[in-house]
């Protein structure tokens, strides 16, 4: 479903901002940069994606996951974001 205006808006915005920060990352590798601070620097790609998929998560909870388990589809929508979650075999 469809992100309400103002946080699509906002993942827009993160996500430029994401692209922006992986070319400083590519300029920082091209350039040799200190280790340590390309290490920052993906820590904090990483924290910048992890709120945008948490903006993306909550959305499905809100509208598709919901309209799953009014329609008594829940164990297939519940398989289906399983599958799409970083999670190990182990875990499932």
């Amino acid at each position: 479903m469809t992100l309400p205006p103002n946080e699509k808006a906002d993942v827009l915005a993160r996500l430029r901002s994401v692209r922006g920060h992986i070319d400083g990352v590519l300029r920082m590798i091209e350039d040799d940069a200190y280790c340590v601070d390309v290490v920052k620097q993906v820590s904090a790609l990483r924290a910048a994606l992890d709120k945008i998929g948490r903006i993306e998560l909550r959305n499905h909870f809100r509208t598709c996951m919901r309209q799953a388990v009014l329609d008594g589809r829940e164990d297939g929508a519940i398989d289906e974001l399983m599958g799409a979650l970083a999670f190990t075999r182990d875990l499932l």
